[in-house]
């Protein structure tokens, strides 16, 4: 147990950039012996152990299994860094939403945890950067976690293809089934002096305290869409409060070109030939049911699963974050300014305030 460290979580599915990622996250950071990086390895049979060895990891002697018993974990060694694999071959992955919670079973109580996808580069001192921030935050939030959608970077012109602004989330629509989908925007790294308040959550950038890998576990049972305003929507409920960084600590690459996407292998086709047991499309569709239940979109009923581990906390209601946000599941409707961000120079323990005036 590190009660310092930061459990790092990385869910990887046949991604080229996964070990430059985890290169780069040990190389930048300021204590690399306080991390312990937990990857759900979710990878092919030409994807072996080697390309982690060949960079510098060491394999520790040893090996033991995830909390399941499903899945051998393999242990590197790095700079003081531990990586755990958790070793998934493709064909019998489940999506992204369940490898996040294969990770998340692995936490060991440390302080804080960073939430990843495995393509990244980050800044120099990325850790102390983002306790830094983190901590700020502790006078006009509990609970605070800082989240975004991070500025892009090009991994075939790195560094010089790095946007060198930070960025924020914002509301962009509902889309045919009543999911609410984000928008990323860039902001000058002068106009904020402080993290900025916000609503929305990112799956591949989450700094928060450790609790949050237990007390808003990723659900299983989803696939990818959904997953971002269901852990939104939870972590409120939970009595966290999200803030967007007001400076540079990571980037992360969009798109998938030069590695191979779930959707691209666990088809219809390959469920035919008996490599899978569902496809991608059918999972999809029965986890954006899920959501939309969850969340009451048209006015849905959650169907008990308010009550599960996946469901809602008690701190505060789906009422209030639909108060704070503007948004309204049931109509699928924003009012005007919906998720908008404070004026640059306000004071940011007013958001959280007013949030916890809306608890129920």
């Amino acid at each position: 147990m590190r009660a310092k460290g930061i459990f790092v979580q990385v869910a990887s599915y046949r991604d080229p950039q996964l070990v430059p990622t985890l290169v780069d996250l040990i190389e930048q950071s300021s204590r690399p012996g306080a991390l312990r990086i937990v990857v759900c390895w979710q990878h092919g049979d030409d994807e072996t152990l080697e390309a982690f060895l060949d960079q510098g990891f060491v394999l520790e002697a040893g090996e033991d299994a995830d909390v399941t018993g499903a899945w051998p974990v393999r242990r590197l060694g790095r700079a003081g860094a531990v990586v755990e694999l958790i070793d998934v071959p493709r064909l019998r992955s489940r999506g992204v939403c369940w490898a996040r919670n294969l990770v998340q079973q692995r936490y060991e109580g440390e302080a804080y945890t960073l939430q990843l996808d495995s393509h990244h580069r980050f800044v120099s001192g990325w850790d102390d950067v983002a306790i830094g921030m983190l901590e700020s935050l502790r006078g006009g939030s509990r609970k605070p976690a800082l989240t975004t959608y991070l500025p892009a970077f090009d991994a075939d012109n790195d560094p010089e293809g790095r946007v060198m602004l930070p960025s924020v989330l914002l509301f962009r629509e509902f889309d045919a089934d009543g999911i609410v989908l984000f928008a990323g925007r860039y902001v000058g790294e002068s106009e904020y002096d402080h993290p900025i308040p916000g609503s929305f959550y990112s799956a591949h950038f989450c700094f928060a305290d450790g609790s949050f890998a237990t007390e808003v576990r990723h659900d299983p049972d989803l696939f990818f869409y959904g997953e971002e305003i269901s852990i939104a929507v939870r972590a409120y409920t939970h009595g966290y409060d999200f803030f967007y960084p007001h400076r540079l600590i990571a980037w992360h690459r969009y798109g998938c070109e030069g590695r191979v996407a779930i959707w691209q292998e666990h088809t219809e086709a390959a469920r035919t030939r008996g490599d899978i047991d569902v496809s991608w499309e059918e999972h999809n569709d029965r986890a954006r049911a899920r959501v939309r239940r969850l969340l009451g979109v048209d006015g849905l009923r959650p169907t008990g699963m308010e009550a599960t581990p996946y469901g809602f906390g008690r701190v505060r209601s789906l009422a209030g974050y639909e108060e704070q946000t503007g948004l309204c599941f049931a109509s699928r409707t924003a009012r005007a300014g919906a998720g908008q961000l404070p004026p640059p120079g306000a004071e940011f323990r007013a958001r959280s305030r007013a949030a916890r005036a809306a608890a129920c």
